[in-house]
């Protein structure tokens, strides 16, 4: 009984959450890029002094060019569900965590063209005003019962990010955004590539009661990611936070 007292003084189910729902319009001439509508939902299942267990889901749904009469016609349709464990000291924030991703195809041949990524992963998050600097490193595992969560010749990865604050006030941000990936292929495709995504973004919000509610306008200059590469379009986003 005194034991399970004291774990209670450290240990909390705190079922805390975190959300938004967002909808981005692409700026430009493109067939691929059109407009995007993302949901997603993070809750806090445990925490433990300072550390975390939390789980993710994220759902975004991609248009490409609309043709004919009709509107908000779906091209694809890109699923995360994350399981995370995090360890926060002041400025630095240490996590592990399980990515299981798939990107579908909608109404398009073939039907079962899909991608699909399970990983783990771990780095950290150091910030300290006005820059954020962001280290990961991702492993795919590829035995034989899981093979077939795994449907790309990944391996490995590892992302190095650098975000600043050029500007910032309460309700107003601009930001420069700097990403560099290496990702290793399998032995059967041996070799590597590299991408590189830079973004810059401007970003107004308004915080309520119950949610923030806000606009951002971003602008890709450089983004040469094989997934998702809306370089040289301009981006116009508004989301809901809560």
């Amino acid at each position: 009984m005194i034991l399970l007292l004291q774990i209670s003084t450290f240990v909390s189910f705190p079922l805390s959450h975190r959300g938004e729902v967002s909808l981005v319009k692409y700026i430009g001439e493109s067939k691929r890029y059109n407009m995007d509508i993302g949901i997603g939902l993070e809750v806090s299942l445990i925490s433990f002094r300072n550390s975390f267990v939390s789980i993710e889901y994220r759902d975004e749904l991609e248009m490409a060019e609309q043709v004919g009469n009709i509107v908000f016609d779906p091209f694809y349709s890109h699923y995360y569900g994350i399981l995370r464990f995090e360890t926060i000291f002041k400025d630095l924030r240490l996590f592990t965590d399980y990515v299981h991703d798939c990107k579908h195809n909608i109404d398009r041949l073939p039907d079962s063209n899909k991608v699909v990524f399970n990983r783990f992963r771990g780095g950290f998050l150091y910030h300290r005003k006005p820059a954020t600097f962001f280290i990961r490193y991702g492993y795919y595992p590829h035995a034989v019962f899981i093979d077939w969560l795994n449907s790309t010749d990944l391996y490995h990865d590892l992302l190095v990010q650098l975000r600043v604050n050029i500007y910032a006030l309460r309700s107003l941000g601009f930001e420069f955004i700097n990403e560099n990936y290496i990702t290793f292929l399998s032995n059967d495709v041996a070799g590597f590539y590299i991408k590189r995504n830079i973004k810059l973004s401007l970003e107004a919000k308004y915080k309520g009661r119950t949610g923030t509610l806000g606009i951002n306008i971003s602008y890709y200059p450089w983004a040469n990611d094989l997934i998702k590469s809306p370089q040289g379009l301009f981006i116009l986003g508004i989301f809901y936070r809560i």
